[in-house]
C-alpha cells in the first residue's frame, strides 16, 4: 500500500491540474493509485467514521489544499450562490428546467433535484434522500418554490380574486386572439 504522504503528493498534483480536491470516487492516478478512494477515506477519517483519525499535521496539509470535507454542503453552497445570482438577474427563483447559468452550472437541473429531495423522491444508492431542514429553510428564505403546481394555482387564484374585486364577478370569457409572441394567448373580458 502507498503511504499517506505519497497519496497526498498525488492529491497535490490533482489539485494543480483540476484546481480542486473533488476527486471522483473511482479516479486512479496514471500509476494506478486509487486517489478517489483515498480522498473519500480522508473525509471519513475526519468525520470519525474511519480510524485512525487524521493527525493534526495531516489535517493541516489537507487544509493547505483547501480540502473539502463535506462535499454535500459544498455543493449546496454553490447551488445557493448560483441561485442568488439568478434571483438578482430575474427577480424570482422560478428557474427553468434546463437553465444553465453563465458560469456553466446546470441550475435548472439542480433546482429539480432539490425539489425532489424535499418531496422525498431523490434516491441515491438505494436510499431515499431527504432535504435537511436548515437547507430547506435557507432556500425558502430566498423565495425558492418547492411545489410548482401549488405555486401556480395560488398565483392564478390571487389573480382571480383581484379580478373579482375589480369587476364584482368571476364570469370570465376566454377569447383566443393573435399575439406575435404567443398566438394562443388568453384575453379576459367583462
Amino acid at each position: 500500500t502507498s503511504s499517506w504522504y505519497e497519496m497526498y503528493g498525488e492529491l497535490k498534483q490533482y489539485k494543480v491540474k483540476y484546481k480542486n480536491c473533488l476527486v471522483p470516487i473511482h479516479y486512479k492516478t496514471k500509476s494506478g493509485l486509487p486517489l478517489g478512494s483515498w480522498v473519500s477515506n480522508q473525509r471519513r477519517k475526519k468525520s470519525g467514521i474511519y480510524q485512525p483519525a487524521l493527525s493534526d499535521k495531516q489535517l493541516e496539509l489537507l487544509n493547505d489544499l483547501d480540502f473539502i470535507y463535506d462535499v454535500e454542503l459544498h455543493q449546496f453552497e454553490i447551488f445557493v450562490q448560483e441561485l442568488k445570482l439568478y434571483i438578482s438577474s430575474n427577480g424570482d427563483a422560478l428557474v427553468p428546467d434546463r437553465y444553465v447559468s453563465p458560469s456553466g452550472y446546470s441550475l435548472g437541473a439542480t433546482v429539480n433535484r432539490y425539489r425532489g429531495l424535499k418531496a422525498g423522491k431523490e434516491v441515491s444508492r438505494g436510499k431515499t434522500m431527504i432535504l435537511k431542514k436548515e437547507r430547506e429553510k435557507a432556500l425558502l428564505n430566498l423565495g425558492f418554490v418547492f411545489n410548482l403546481d401549488e405555486h401556480v394555482w395560488e398565483k392564478n387564484f390571487a389573480e382571480l380574486e383581484a379580478y373579482k374585486l375589480k369587476y364584482n364577478h368571476v364570469k370570465i370569457v376566454r377569447v383566443r386572439g393573435k399575439n406575435k409572441t404567443n398566438p394562443e394567448y388568453l384575453q379576459y373580458r367583462q
